[in-house]
């Protein structure tokens, strides 16, 4: 009988990544798809033991694994800088970091 996955709560999305954070987002993404981690790791191409460790926080995993995880859970990787408004360069080009 396959295991019953039980889906968790999205974690807050709006506070700073940290490691457990993470892992956090990944693990409840994984189980609202209904996904065991033996199914990520197999769709991902990423060892099972590292999707562990990343789940569980572990700060000394490689980011391409945490990366793999993400484009196969459908989740998008974004980055601003805290506290930053659009505003224009001394170039004049619009500032990215929004």
């Amino acid at each position: 009988m396959a295991k019953k996955v039980v889906p968790l709560d999205t974690p807050n999305l709006n506070q700073a990544f940290t490691a457990k954070h993470v892992g956090n987002i990944i693990k409840a993404r994984r189980t609202q798809m209904g996904l065991t981690i033996v199914d990520l790791a197999e769709l991902s191409q990423v060892n099972k033991n590292t999707v562990g460790k990343i789940e569980s926080g572990n700060p000394n995993v490689g980011l391409d694994g945490v990366i793999k995880l993400f484009n196969s859970l459908g989740l998008d990787l974004k980055f601003s800088a805290f506290g930053v408004t659009t505003t224009q360069s001394k170039k004049g080009a619009e500032n990215d970091w929004v």
